[in-house]
Parts: structure tokens; sequence; C-alpha cells
């Protein structure tokens, strides 16, 4: 896919809170279909098979752990998106960047990490 780092960690979130299985499962990565996969796609499909919408989202907490890009002034628009797509308000939506001190291959930055904790309610 496109490597979207913030969906992919939502898409298992919501897996994992549903008890499902991973992102793997359901878009596997060597399936050269999948190649540059628009990742809201892949959310999208997640939310339908799963009949995700039939929950009520508590809160949703992300943590991005990069070294160099600076979220700040892009923490309102993954907001409103990911509010948007997951048709939740965006006050239940906590974003938060963090560097690793230059420790490791994000410190070095050459990669991204992103966790990510939903809390829902089934109903």
């Amino acid at each position: 896919s496109d490597g979207d780092v913030i969906i992919h960690s939502i898409i298992d979130a919501i897996l994992g809170a549903l008890s499902k299985n991973d992102l793997g499962f359901y878009f596997p990565s060597n399936d050269k279909k999948l190649k540059n996969i628009d990742s809201t796609i892949m959310l999208k499909e997640i939310i339908k098979k799963n009949n995700f919408y039939n929950n009520i989202i508590s809160n949703i907490d992300i943590t991005i752990i990069t070294e160099t890009v600076r979220l700040e002034k892009h923490k309102i628009n993954i907001k409103n998106s990911i509010s948007k797509i997951l048709m939740c308000p965006s006050n239940k939506i906590s974003i938060k960047a963090k560097t690793s001190d230059g420790v490791g291959i994000i410190g070095k930055s050459n990669a991204i990490a992103c966790w990510v904790t939903i809390m829902i309610y089934k109903t």
C-alpha cells in the first residue's frame, strides 16, 4: 500500500478492539494488486467487512514517533480526516507526536512509527 503509518495503525487497532485478525490477514503484503493502494480504501473496507459502524467510539489515542517531521501544524487536519472516515467527533481523537531522541532507525530519520489505541462500546 502507500505505507500510511497512521491509517495502518488505526486499522490494526480497530481489528484488535473487535478481536479480529490483523491488517496482513485482509491485505497481504505479498499481494501485488495492493501495491500503492490508498490506505483509506483499506480502512473503509475493514470498517465495512466488520460492521464497525455498529459500535460507539469512546476515544482514539494516536502516538506518532518521528525524529524530524514536525506534526504540530498537521494535527488538526489529521484529526478531521480520521473523524470523517470513522464518523466520530474529532474531540474523541487524541494525537501526540514523539521523537526517539536520536536512537535507532527512527532516531536516524530512516523510519516512522505509530501506536493507536481505540476504545469502543459494542452495540
